[in-house]
């Protein structure tokens, strides 16, 4: 086996395969995995599903889809980003509040996390 230069180290040769990946079971894209999970909504919530006639999204509705992954269709989406983006438009970059209070913050997108956090705080409030 050659060596670099600079390491005492040989150089390992890798084939194709390896052992682990021969023994890994192969699922199809149809299988589940897991047969006590459920499959996501097949329906995406549209602009009235959420809004109905309202101004504002019917929020359980919303949150028990979400949380079952489901989608939305992309105009409905638009409209929530679009209206929460004019919401927070209207608000102050500073507030006072009153104590005692939570700060969360920092999530990288994790959704399920902050749907938790959201969860906790209405049952404590």
């Amino acid at each position: 086996m050659k060596k670099y230069p600079h390491q005492n180290q040989p150089i390992k040769k890798f084939t194709h395969a390896s052992s682990a990946k021969m023994h890994r079971k192969v699922y199809s894209s149809a299988d589940r995995v897991m047969d006590s999970v459920p499959y996501p909504p097949t329906h995406r919530l549209t602009i009235k599903d959420i809004f109905g006639t309202s101004e504002k999204p019917n929020l359980s509705l919303l949150l028990r889809h979400l949380e079952a992954e489901g989608r939305l269709e992309l105009d409905a989406a638009l409209t929530i980003m679009i209206r929460a983006r004019e919401l927070t438009a209207r608000e102050p970059n500073l507030i006072e509040i009153g104590t005692p209070v939570t700060i969360v913050g920092d999530i990288h997108g994790q959704f399920f996390d902050m749907v938790l956090y959201l969860v906790l705080w209405w049952l404590f409030e």
